[in-house]
């Protein structure tokens, strides 16, 4: 299992990904990043279709181990906004977790690598 949720998308795509809600997952398998959102898959495109990602929720997820804990990479021109990563552990990592373009991210109560982030 790569992803917990992944959402990939480009400027050419447009659409939306609202009110998401994943909650209670426990996994003890290798996972390449639990949470990733990035609006630059295969190269992210140059028009102006950027979707619409908010609302995501993300609460009582515990992974053994990963590559990060989460990406969140919107756009200069479409930010992500109000994701939120609660009540989570994230045991061994790799890198750090990446927030980029994104407005009211919740970080709260969540240990990555055994410390805790937020």
């Amino acid at each position: 299992m790569q992803w917990v949720l992944c959402v990939k998308s480009t400027s050419t795509r447009g659409g939306y990904v609202r009110n998401i809600n994943v909650h209670d997952v426990h996994s003890r398998a290798w996972m390449y990043r639990p949470l990733e959102i990035t609006f630059s898959y295969m190269g992210g495109g140059n028009q102006t279709l950027f979707p619409d990602v908010r609302d995501i929720r993300f609460d009582r997820v515990r992974v053994a181990r990963a590559e990060r804990a989460y990406r969140m990479v919107g756009a200069e021109a479409r930010r992500i906004r109000s994701v939120a990563v609660t009540n989570s552990r994230f045991d061994v990592v790799a890198a750090e977790a990446v927030v980029q373009y994104a407005d009211d991210v919740t970080i709260r109560n969540v240990w990555i690598g055994g410390v805790q982030a937020g």
